[in-house]
């Protein structure tokens, strides 16, 4: 003969009685209940669980999944839970900010070098901006910019105006005063050539004795 589980062979027996008392009854009611229940308390369910971190409008949430005992049946509920408040935006389960909002945010201008255009000194810079200012996309980069700096008024040579050449800071630089050559006959007289030096704005000019005492 075939062996019958347990809980089917209580049953069997059960029905077999032909007397019914409330004791007995109660005990079928019981055992019924002990062969079909899965749970008594949600613990029995199994453990509270999370899902991965996603993204549901604009903030990062997930999934708190809740074991639940409800007349013995075991069942679950999903909540879900918002796990960070995005200022920006969301991007597979983060919080993400744009890299730039303006230009400012990008660095400062750099000097690059100086030149020479039509005789003046120009200066080529690197000027910061900010693509897309507040997006997702937005991303630093950099343009040239030419601005003039200084008019040169004797041309400009390896972007820097041409400077007048100094010669001298004082007379002493000029030479020393006296008298050149020996004498020599004007006319009647007799007369002897000299040279001061003198510095005057930075050229050397030569001065000659023009008459004799």
């Amino acid at each position: 003969m075939e062996e019958q589980p347990e809980e089917i062979f209580a049953f069997m027996v059960l029905q077999k009685t032909d007397y019914w008392t409330n004791d007995a009854r109660q005990l079928f009611i019981d055992c019924v209940g002990a062969v079909l229940s899965e749970c008594e308390q949600d613990s029995d369910c199994g453990d509270e669980s999370y899902s991965d971190n996603y993204c549901f409008a604009g903030d990062v949430v997930r999934n708190h999944t809740l074991p639940i005992c409800e007349n013995g049946k075991c069942s679950e509920e999903v909540v879900k839970e918002v796990v960070e408040t995005c200022s920006d935006f969301c991007v597979d389960g983060e919080c993400v900010e744009p890299e730039c909002e303006n230009d400012g945010e990008c660095g400062d201008e750099q000097l690059v070098n100086y030149f020479c255009k039509n005789d003046d000194k120009w200066g080529k810079y690197s000027v910061p901006e900010c693509l897309n200012a507040g997006e997702l996309d937005s991303s630093c980069t950099s343009k040239f910019e030419e601005r003039f700096e200084e008019e040169c008024a004797l041309g400009c040579e390896n972007g820097e105006c041409v400077e007048e050449q100094v010669t001298c800071y004082d007379d002493e630089d000029c030479g020393i005063d006296g008298f050149i050559d020996g004498l020599f006959c004007n006319g009647r007289k007799i007369k002897m050539s000299g040279r001061i030096t003198e510095t005057i704005h930075v050229i050397i000019k030569e001065l000659f004795q023009a008459r004799a005492a």
